[in-house]
Order: C-alpha cells, then structure tokens, then sequence
C-alpha cells in the first residue's frame, strides 16, 4: 500500500545526501512505495544554492478545472509525492506556442496555465520546503518537428514577442522567491544562427523583472558543440541540458555498459562544463528501443519498465560521478494523482515514472547515491 506523507502545515527540507554507493541494480516496484517523510531541516539560503538540485518535472496538462480550491488539492497530492521521492525542488512546466516553425510570434492558449493558477502551487511547494523553478516550454503547433529546428523569419520581433508571452511568469517568479526561471529549452538553430546581440536584449530584459537564476537547456546534441558553425552565440549557454544522449544497447544492457555509452558522449566535454551543469530533464519511455531514441514517444510496452529504472539509475551515477549541480527527473503529470494512478493505465504517457519502477530507482537515487 502506497504511503502518503503527511506534508500540511509542515517545513521539511531534504538533507543535502549521503555518501555514494556503488552502483546497484534495480528491481521492479511499485513507485516510492515504502519511503519515511525525513525530518525536518531549516536550509539558508546559501546553503540551498551549494545543495545539490534533486529535481523532479512536473508537466502541467490541459485542464478545463483551474479553480483555487481544486489547484489546492492536487497541488498537495503532487508535492507529497515529490517528497517522497526525497527529491529538494519541483520544476513546473508548462507549454506556450507558436504557430509556424518560422512564426515570428508566440502565444498562450487554454493549454497555458495563467500565474493565478500557477501561484498556488509554488506557494503549497515552497510550504512544504521545496525550491521551486518555473519552465515553460515552447511547442509548435503545425508541425512535426520539434523547436529545435525553429527559426523565425524576423528574429526581433520573435525576442519581443517572448518577452511579453513571458513577463507576467517572470513576474510571478520574483514574486514568490522562485529559485529558477528556465526560460528557454533546446533552441538549437536559433542559438546557432541568431545574433548574440539578440539574445542578450531578450536575457537583459527578462533579468530587469526576475532577479533569481535565469537558466535556458541546452538540447543534448548542442550541448557537445564547442566551435564551429553549429556552436552557440548565445551567453550563458550550457548552465542546463536536457540530457537525451541515446546509447546503442538492447532492452537487457547493464547499468553499467549505458554508464559506459553515456560516457562516451560527454568525455568531448570539460570538465569544468560538466561541474557546473545541471541536467535540466531526463526521461524515457517504455519501449524496447528507449535506449537507442530516448527521445521518442512510441505506444507503451510494460514488459520494458525495468529500462527506465535502469536508465535513471545511470543518469544518477552519471550525476555523482562527473560531480554535476543536479538532475530532474521528467515526468509527473498535473494533475493525474501519482498515489491512485496505476503504472498500467492509458492516462500515463510513455514516459511517465508514477508507480512504475522508475519512482523507486528516484527515490534510491536521491536519498542514498546523491
């Protein structure tokens, strides 16, 4: 029977972690099924800023019920689970759009959460003493391919058409002390091919509403580039990377052969980068070839749940080995309840981690590797 910590009226803040262990295999479960809430833990504010970011991704989903005391409650749900996984910070996510992958315009839609939705979460998540970071996420509409390959016709309107999409989330975000904005994620020919100039008006811009850290994720391709055409004219570029680097190995590989294949990626990489980034998602579906594409989105296979464990247990080796700032784990969807949902059901995406044995491999990552 799933346990449910009791987080009302409480401030608990996870402890900074235990020494690693080595690395384990994973068995089959149920989804942080047997964790206890830990004690509580008052953490300044410099010190939350040292602590490794044990994240998990919540995506926010269309929804036609936004009133307060319905956000309230599966809020609730959402950060105990959150906890329970030992995780110390919540990134919300959340889709805004455009039209045409050459579109110079972004919108929100009824797919959008307003900040009046949005606000009652942080503060519910901050409560419960999880930092909290804010990602909206850009998603085109006509259009099979992903943002990556986005470029709009008219960059300078594209920047100030961002910038007032995103200033009231901004706001918000100073608002409530949000540790983290990450504006931006896996523009990948548009950090190549548009002006730096650009993207300073549009980072400087953004800096003069939110004061906290303003972060964008790198696609993981991009993130290996160091020079040449492809490289980035963007600052601050690889603080964050969307960490999807696919290894060639069949659905029965070892923690340690996809440690090995992960490792060949990132050796291009100094270590100085890797010290200082944080793996803003990770995820995987539940396929027999999740290894290989990561990335993809096929029908949901269960006989291939072990894979993901496998798969987050690597990444948290991975994590603790090239001493990174942290990781967050993608997905849990708002606001499917991840204690009532089973591992089995058509409501969980391929990708999704609540009661399958993604959720155990978390929590053992968390609260004993990290």
């Amino acid at each position: 029977m799933k346990h449910r910590a009791l987080i009302l009226g409480m401030s608990a803040m996870v402890a900074a972690g235990i020494p690693a262990v080595s690395i384990a295999a994973v068995n089959g479960g149920s989804g942080a099924s047997s964790h206890a809430h830990r004690p509580a833990i008052v953490q300044t504010a410099s010190k939350k800023h040292k602590m490794i970011l044990k994240g998990i991704d919540v995506a926010w989903g269309t929804t036609s019920k936004t009133n307060l005391p319905w956000v309230e409650s599966e809020a609730h749900k959402i950060v105990d689970y959150v906890l329970s996984l030992h995780a110390n910070t919540i990134s919300i996510n959340f889709k805004y759009f455009q039209k045409h992958l050459d579109s110079d315009s972004v919108y929100t839609n009824v797919g959008t959460p307003t900040p009046r939705d949005l606000a009652p979460v942080i503060k519910i998540a901050q409560s419960a003493g999880l930092m909290v970071q804010l990602r909206p996420l850009l998603s085109v509409v006509d259009s099979d391919q992903p943002r990556g390959v986005a470029l709009p016709a008219h960059p300078t309107e594209w920047m100030h058409s961002v910038y007032k999409t995103l200033w009231p989330y901004l706001k918000l975000a100073q608002q409530y002390h949000v540790e983290a904005f990450v504006w931006g994620s896996e523009f990948t020919k548009m950090t190549a091919h548009l002006p730096e100039k650009d993207w300073t008006w549009l980072i400087q811009k953004m800096k003069s509403i939110y004061t906290g850290r303003l972060e964008y994720a790198a696609g993981h391709a991009a993130y290996l580039v160091r020079s040449g055409p492809e490289s980035p004219n963007m600052p601050g570029y690889k603080d964050y990377v969307d960490g999807y680097f696919p290894v060639n190995a069949g659905p029965h590989a070892s923690v340690n052969r996809l440690i090995a294949g992960w490792q060949q990626w990132l050796k291009v990489v100094p270590k100085s980068t890797l010290s200082n980034t944080v793996i803003s998602e990770v995820g995987i579906p539940v396929a027999s070839d999740a290894y290989e594409m990561p990335w993809g989105s096929p029908p949901t296979s269960l006989k291939y749940l072990p894979m993901q464990a496998h798969w987050f247990t690597m990444v948290c080796d991975i994590v603790k080995i090239d001493h990174m700032k942290g990781v967050f784990f993608w997905r849990l969807d708002f606001p499917i309840d991840p204690y009532s949902i089973k591992g089995n059901s058509p409501a969980l995406t391929s990708d999704a981690f609540a009661d399958r044995p993604g959720a155990d491999a978390i929590s053992t990552c968390f609260s004993r590797t990290l």
